[in-house]
């Protein structure tokens, strides 16, 4: 059975999917397409183990420290999707790929040739944010392209890993400005452990169940999650 949890991160407050020993969801609260696919009236739980492990990881994530082992991850996707995200997974920490790039590297996987298209919106749909780094896919040019979660998260992700320099921009307006502010966030809530009251201690908040739910869930009589 799938059940829902919530991470809070410097970058904002994460909705956890999961079911048994899996994590199937991890998304940023409000991106686009945050759990899609999961079944209507879904449950909270927050003591799932996969639950436990990816809020240990993303703390570590957060305060670049070495990671621990992910939780399995069991993303919910067609074919060619598994084989996207699998590619994702296996950019390190640090680097960058291209779509372009990528659909050079699965076409001897598929045995086909893809487009940087294809891959595009594959990427744009993988529902295990930062776990499964989408945010390390960039355009031909190196330039910031979609991101589910925001450009202004992927801008301040991609500085956090190294990847661009701090003074850098990638572009300007609001999305430019509200990635300054975030990378700002990041540099100072990691300096102590996320939702702690205790150095060395992880304990994130747990909203009751029926809060988390209404948060999530906006019930219109018929109990159909509103999007």
């Amino acid at each position: 059975m799938t059940v829902l949890g919530h991470a809070e991160s410097p970058l904002g407050e994460i909705l956890l999917a999961g079911e048994g020993e899996a994590l199937t969801g991890l998304w940023f609260l409000g991106q686009r397409y945050e759990g899609a696919g999961l079944p209507r009236n879904t449950p909270a739980d927050e003591t799932l183990p996969a639950f436990d492990a990816a809020r240990v990881w993303l703390r570590s994530y957060f305060a670049r420290k070495p990671l621990p082992p992910k939780p399995p991850l069991r993303p919910a996707g067609t074919e060619f999707q598994q084989a996207v995200w699998r590619q994702l997974s296996a950019i390190p920490f640090g680097q960058l790929r291209t779509y372009g790039g990528l659909a050079a590297e699965l076409e001897p996987i598929l045995g086909r040739r893809t487009s940087a298209r294809a891959v595009g919106f594959a990427v744009g749909h993988n529902p295990i944010s930062l776990l499964i780094p989408c945010h390390r896919v960039v355009g031909g040019n190196g330039q910031l392209t979609g991101y589910a979660g925001g450009l202004a998260r992927k801008e301040a992700l991609l500085k956090w890993e190294g990847i661009l320099p701090e003074g850098k921009q990638t572009g300007s307006g609001p999305e430019t400005a509200e990635a300054a502010m975030i990378g700002d966030t990041v540099k100072v809530i990691v300096d102590r452990p996320m939702g702690s009251r205790h150095p060395g201690t992880f304990h994130p908040k747990k909203p009751p169940q029926d809060v988390f739910l209404r948060r999530f869930f906006h019930e219109k009589g018929n109990g159909r999650p509103e999007r």
